[in-house]
């Protein structure tokens, strides 16, 4: 049975085997120097349309940038290198279990965004007549939604891939950020996290998922965000430690939410 679901207004739909969208890419980059590097949300409009989609960002300076949204719509974005302005190319994978609706497994489109250390304007335009549909723009603020001392909490984290149909996953995580860990696809997961500093609430990750499934992607890497809040409602909002991380390769990606137990 078949789905199709529109893709934070970009026109890009998927179709029922699952994927993630994500963007990736070094950018260009000009002007002034600011640091982009935390957590951040805000919203997404296609352009000609007054509607208006919830989509959420990890960045790093210098290093992975995803946006995402409550579909496991995932984006790894150019690189933004500590200036004002940053452009490039964006790559987007469809979520795991998902292709996009013309049965292509990846999209390319542009990027030119314009940032301060507390909000950043994004332009996303197509290379053609043909990809007018990815035209639009995304407008976010920064935002912490962790009030504790940051860390790598060890224990059991349970999880779910966001996706229009959310399958579960679990990690085992010890103190020392190694993780390993499975789901619902039969996927083996092993990895770590590595916090980006004293105080950061962003994590580095690096993981292998394998596998018979072609749901298991192999070596990704990505980046996690640790936070008070059940964002998608996955564990009835109730109170905890619970991380986002998104990971990815250049064949595909994935965002999951983890509550520590």
């Amino acid at each position: 049975m078949e789905g199709r679901i529109s893709i934070w207004g970009l026109g890009l739909t998927l179709s029922a085997m699952g994927v993630l969208l994500v963007a990736c890419n070094a950018g260009q980059s000009d002007d002034s120097t600011v640091s982009v590097q935390g957590n951040w949300s805000g919203s997404y409009s296609a352009q000609g349309s007054d509607a208006s989609t919830p989509v959420f960002a990890l960045l790093q300076d210098g290093g992975s940038a995803y946006l995402f949204d409550s579909n496991g719509v995932v984006a790894l974005l150019p690189r933004f290198s500590g200036t004002q302005r940053t452009t490039g190319k964006v790559t987007a994978y469809p979520a795991k279990g998902y292709t996009f609706a013309d049965g292509s497994s990846i999209k390319q489109f542009n990027m030119d965004a314009n940032a301060t250390d507390s909000q950043i304007a994004m332009d996303f335009s197509g290379d053609s007549a043909a990809a007018q549909d990815q035209n639009g723009e995304a407008n976010l603020l920064s935002l912490e939604t962790y009030s504790g001392q940051p860390s790598v909490r060890s224990g059991q984290w349970m999880g779910e891939y966001i996706s229009p149909s959310p399958v579960a996953l679990g990690l085992n995580v010890a103190a020392d950020g190694s993780f390993t860990g499975n789901d619902a696809y039969g996927c083996s997961l092993a990895g770590r996290l590595d916090q980006l500093g004293a105080g950061s609430t962003l994590f580095a990750v690096t993981l292998e998922s394998r596998g018979p499934s072609p749901a298991c992607g192999g070596a990704m890497t990505g980046l996690a965000h640790e936070s008070d809040d059940d964002s998608f409602g996955f564990f009835r909002r109730s109170a905890g430690t619970y991380y986002y991380l998104c990971a990815s390769n250049s064949r595909g990606a994935f965002v999951a939410e983890f509550r520590v137990q």
